[in-house]
């Protein structure tokens, strides 16, 4: 087990790695596009974006992970899940194609129907996407995985960009979805060996696990992307454009740093999930470092939604600054629910996911309907995410914590220091940020983030040190990282001081 946990440790590290690199890479991108085209042409993307995730949903059966669970999985079932892809992949394409004549008119915008027609074509090409590559995360290869991933990443955004510079229109967004698509196919060959071929012998056993999975998915498409349809429906272009870009800004933290841990952890969670004990300290350790080092990123995105926007995207996007804010609301109370998803699947509960996620759009979308039709602002759709969310919060770390037989004082135990911390950050970033008013342009809003984000910074550690000592030094997130910066001979007579016996 201590190799099992070593390796989520390192695979954690290179996922982390690796989403860093993917979202600046992907942040650069935005910034460019952002200043290439302008806030319509990506409402128009989103609009047609949003059905074709909802099309897609129809591909996804969650073969991957069925896969990674399954300890036993042999080539019959690599190649089953690889033609049951290509035939729902198929499926998916032609419904895009016929349908983008009647949701072009559900807009009134025809120029959305040869959007879908581009996208229609990307769904088939992925479809062909090798099998073997998930093998990556089955065997715990995550420097194999992230070599393929960034790759993909790095080639896609030079793509994007390149079109963006053509077109200066929103078909550089649709041609850069398939050139990512058509780059994604031919590595996913060059890097693994894995030739897969056409077989539905093991189409039961697949489907009987995968279900349950498909539900989830459709239910978290609901709950993450629903609110379009409904936006594009009942507010201008420009409302849907700003919402997307600040939806994507503020999930930088939530999930590019919380999911590619989670797609280190669920692989290792499959092959300890027979032990009790080493899976609960797994899980314990897991989500105090996510709480660790993703709850005050997220915090400072909030405090610094302003400057951040007018730097990055410029003036004509002010209003996705109080989007940004709620949002990164919302993601801060996802955060605290625990890191359950990958935890449920890995048990082989993914009904319970299911279950919670259907709460969460049941209470959602009442909210958002009411204060669309009654007048509120693309930010109210935000505020009925983090409403719905803090509704299922309790019963989401109370279904953890059977899942791992751990008490709800174990799970706080794991989050009070950090969000101690974020409060004292917080309130040194607002006094600062209110004393000096920084001038309201592009200018001020680089000087501010120059000097709050360090500040932000440094109260948070030196008060996350703080309670950590208040509470006895346990053998934390924070140990390690001292027991890290002790390997530097001129600070390891301090380091030896502090650290426990």
């Amino acid at each position: 087990m201590p190799n099992v946990s070593s390796k989520i440790v390192r695979g954690a590290a290179w996922m982390v790695g690796l989403r860093l690199l993917q979202r600046s890479l992907g942040l650069i991108s935005t910034v460019v596009l952002a200043r290439l085209l302008l806030p319509e042409d990506f409402g128009l993307v989103a609009m047609a974006l949003a059905f074709y995730a909802l099309v897609e949903l129809i591909g996804f059966l969650g073969f991957d992970a069925a896969l990674i669970r399954k300890k036993a999985a042999d080539r019959v079932h690599y190649d089953t899940a690889w033609t049951l892809g290509i035939l729902l992949k198929g499926a998916t394409a032609l419904i895009l194609y016929l349908s983008a004549p009647a949701v072009a008119a559900f807009y009134d915008e025809p120029r959305i129907r040869e959007i879908l027609y581009v996208f229609a074509l990307v769904s088939l090409v992925g479809a062909f996407e090798n099998i073997g590559i998930v093998n990556f995360r089955k065997e715990l290869s995550f420097d194999q995985e992230f070599r393929f991933q960034l790759m993909k990443k790095l080639i896609s955004v030079v793509a994007t960009v390149a079109l963006a510079l053509y077109f200066r229109s929103y078909w550089a967004l649709a041609f850069g979805m398939l050139a990512s698509a058509i780059v994604g196919v031919l590595l996913s060959y060059v890097m693994h060996a894995y030739r897969p071929g056409f077989s539905l012998g093991a189409w039961r056993e697949m489907l009987g696990f995968s279900v349950w999975m498909s539900i989830d998915h459709i239910i978290s498409f609901i709950r993450e992307r629903g609110s379009d349809f409904v936006v594009g429906k009942f507010l201008p272009a420009q409302a849907l454009g700003a919402y997307r870009v600040g939806s994507e800004l503020a999930s930088l933290p939530t999930t590019q740093l919380y999911l590619p841990v989670m797609r280190a952890v669920f692989p290792g969670y499959a092959k300890i999930v027979d032990d009790p004990q080493a899976l609960r300290s797994v899980y314990l350790s897991t989500q105090a470092s996510i709480a660790t080092i993703v709850l005050p990123v997220t915090v400072g995105l909030v405090l610094l939604a302003e400057p951040l926007v007018l730097l990055l995207l410029g003036p004509r996007w002010g209003e996705a600054v109080p989007l940004v804010r709620v949002l990164g609301l919302y993601g801060i109370t996802r955060l605290l629910q625990g890191n359950r998803n990958a935890l449920f699947v890995a048990k082989g509960k993914p009904s319970w996911l299911a279950a919670l996620g259907l709460l969460e759009v049941t209470v959602m979308f009442p909210l958002i309907f009411y204060w669309l039709l009654n007048g509120g602002e693309v930010v109210m759709v935000g505020w009925a995410k983090v409403i719905a969310s803090l509704v299922i919060l309790p019963l989401g770390v109370y279904l953890v914590c059977s899942v791992v037989a751990m008490s709800g004082r174990d799970f706080l135990g794991t989050v009070w220091r950090p969000v101690l911390a974020c409060g004292a950050m917080s309130l040194a970033v607002w006094l600062v940020g209110r004393s000096l008013d920084f001038a309201p342009d592009e200018g001020g809003a680089a000087l501010a983030l120059a000097a709050l984000v360090p500040l932000g910074a440094l109260v948070y550690l030196v008060a996350l040190g703080a309670f950590w000592l208040v509470a006895g030094r346990p053998r934390g997130i924070e140990y390690s990282a001292l027991a890290l910066l002790g390997r530097w001979p001129r600070i390891a007579a301090l380091v030896r001081r502090i650290l426990p016996k």
